[in-house]
């Protein structure tokens, strides 16, 4: 079942400072729910990749946008794989699937407004203090991402249209017992709006194994609308890079 977290912010902070006391102000509610998306069998299979499992969940936020004041209720899907290293560390891709939703031209998903380094950290842990970063912080398992630099821009097809994937290096520690050395990883990401939602598929895996091949495998065998039956609970959804 999803789970509702309630989130409060506003995509145009000094434009929500500024309603304080004003009059006019439109209430609006709106929801969306997106499609899932994941990757087929044969291309995860090929890559030597396991789907580990498929799920919803649920985001309510509060957007200010001068006279609007929106409550969005967004059900995102997050489909999750992995691939066991020869050297014992982990190899993680997710893709997230989050609808896009617009009130008189504004959009209403925070997703579509984030830079990719930023966006990063918002999806570990250490960001889960942040507005959206409560309700995404543990997309890519439990730990921290640090030094986050973009060292790449290269542009791929993504569900059969280009896109551009920022690849960076970056240093995660693990929050589980064990797992708190620091593994530099890189990181392929790409945000981009499909069929009424914003597909985010992002790699991470420890630097020195280099598995960029396998992740642009995994993104070219991408499907959206998918068939979010097809979950496994192989592995463990929280099992994190190193």
């Amino acid at each position: 079942m999803p789970t509702r977290r309630r989130v409060l912010g506003a995509v145009c902070a000094g434009v929500a400072t500024g309603l304080a006391g004003c009059q006019g102000i439109i209430e609006v509610s709106a929801s969306a729910e997106a499609s899932p998306a994941a990757v087929r069998e044969s291309a995860a299979a090929e890559a030597g990749y396991e789907h580990v499992g498929t799920e919803p969940d649920t985001l309510a936020t509060e957007v200010s946008a001068f006279p609007y004041v929106a409550d969005f209720e967004a059900t995102w899907w997050l489909a999750r794989y992995r691939k066991r290293l020869s050297d014992g560390g982990v190899a993680r891709f997710e893709v997230m699937s989050s609808p896009t939703e617009k009130v008189k031209g504004t959009q209403l998903n925070p997703i579509s407004n984030f830079e990719y380094g930023p966006l990063v950290t918002t999806f570990s842990t250490s960001s889960g203090e942040g507005p959206v970063g409560k309700a995404f912080s543990s997309v890519l398992g439990d730990g921290d991402f640090a030094d986050v630099a973009r060292v790449e821009t290269t542009e791929r097809d993504l569900l059969g249209e280009p896109a551009e994937f920022g690849v960076f290096d970056a240093t995660f520690t693990g929050a589980r017992r064990g797992s708190d050395r620091p593994v530099p990883v890189r990181v392929h990401l790409a945000v981009a709006e499909r069929d009424g939602d914003v597909v985010v598929p992002v790699g991470v895996y420890p630097r020195e194994a280099d598995d960029s091949d396998a992740v642009y495998r995994l993104v070219e065998g991408l499907e959206h609308p998918a068939d979010a039956t097809g979950s496994s609970d192989a592995g463990d959804s929280t099992e994190t890079v190193a």
